[in-house]
């Protein structure tokens, strides 16, 4: 039985870009909830076919209301596209013994916050501020899928959260590579990605400003981070997110140049879709790879040649250009 969501394309936080109906092949139960994600303080009801539109025979949905579907949906459809992806199903760091325990969200809560907590089982999306406007985090797709990503890379490395500083870096880049991946792998937001640059991979788009209206100085144009970056890889650099933002970077280049290698400029949505697919499932594939407690961005390259073997030339490349060690 499957059901279907109302879901902003890329949030509340952009909210030009319109809603979509997404659809589960599985049943969700009042929350909305599953065995896999929850949020918390809400019970939903869906509508008498069972779907999560617009409202139910108890009137339209409320703004929260429409905060908590908005939430679920985004954080399921990560996990099913990593499910996909690594061809095997996604387990939280805390299931034991084949006994699932949900991933529980709390949203709009009294807290100036977006962080996945292990411990408490939970993804916590509060106030974003305080500025002229206040807004919360779960109005960001890109957002509640960074921290979606947390908790998914918990349970494939668990050992992670406490490796060293560049090991915590690659972590913030899969949780970031997160929110481009909810993008190209749909068809209608690659479409209105390249629409709105003109075929131009090169220009700042949904593709590669993440968490926009979120930046530090709240303006509703400034990201949190951008894919399109000049930075180079240093030994000594003191935070994880400097780590992060060179290798999404470099991924994000490695992108364009095989998008380039199956079309001419410009890029159409088709091909930015296709190329894509394999470009998604070969990072994920080398993130479920890599070492059990420490990686280096020089060991990821090599894993990504490993399932990227005709590209292995151009991974060099980039990977040189970013001064990543070879």
């Amino acid at each position: 039985m499957s059901t279907k969501l109302i879901f902003w394309k890329q949030g509340q936080s952009l909210p030009f870009l319109g809603k979509k109906i997404i659809e589960f092949e599985s049943k969700i139960f009042p929350g909305p909830s599953n065995d896999r994600v929850k949020i918390f303080g809400f019970q939903i009801k869906p509508d008498k076919n069972g779907n999560y539109i617009e409202g139910n025979d108890e009137g339209l949905y409320s703004e929260d209301e429409l905060d908590a579907i908005q939430t679920f949906g985004t954080a399921m459809y990560v996990i099913d596209m990593c499910e996909k992806m690594l061809e095997m199903p996604i387990s939280w760091s805390w299931e034991k013994n084949n006994l699932k325990e949900p991933l529980t969200y709390f949203i709009r809560k009294n807290g100036i916050n977006a962080r996945y907590l292990k411990e408490e089982k939970c993804i916590e999306l509060d106030y974003f501020g305080p500025y002229e406007h206040w807004t919360y985090y779960c109005r960001s797709n890109d957002i509640i899928a960074h921290e979606t990503g947390h908790a998914i890379l918990d349970g494939l490395k668990p050992l992670w959260e406490n490796g060293n500083i560049e090991t915590r870096g690659l972590t913030e880049a899969f949780c970031d590579l997160m929110a481009i991946f909810t993008i190209t792998s749909q068809l209608d937001l690659c479409e209105l990605a390249i629409k709105s640059i003109n075929g131009n991979l090169r220009t700042k788009s949904i593709l590669t400003q993440f968490g926009v209206g979120y930046g530090l100085d709240g303006s509703p144009t400034r990201p949190i981070r951008t894919a399109l970056n000049n930075y180079k890889y240093q030994p000594d650099f003191q935070f994880p997110y400097q780590y992060a933002e060179v290798l999404v970077a470099c991924l994000y280049d490695l992108l364009i140049k095989m998008t380039h290698s199956n079309s001419k400029n410009p890029v159409s949505a088709n091909c930015l879709y296709e190329t894509s697919r394999k470009w998604q499932k070969a990072i994920l594939k080398t993130f479920n790879t890599c070492p059990t407690r420490n990686c280096s961005l020089s060991e990821f390259q090599e894993m990504l040649i490993m399932f990227l073997r005709e590209e292995q030339d151009i991974i060099r490349e980039l990977f040189k250009a970013r001064k990543i060690p070879g």
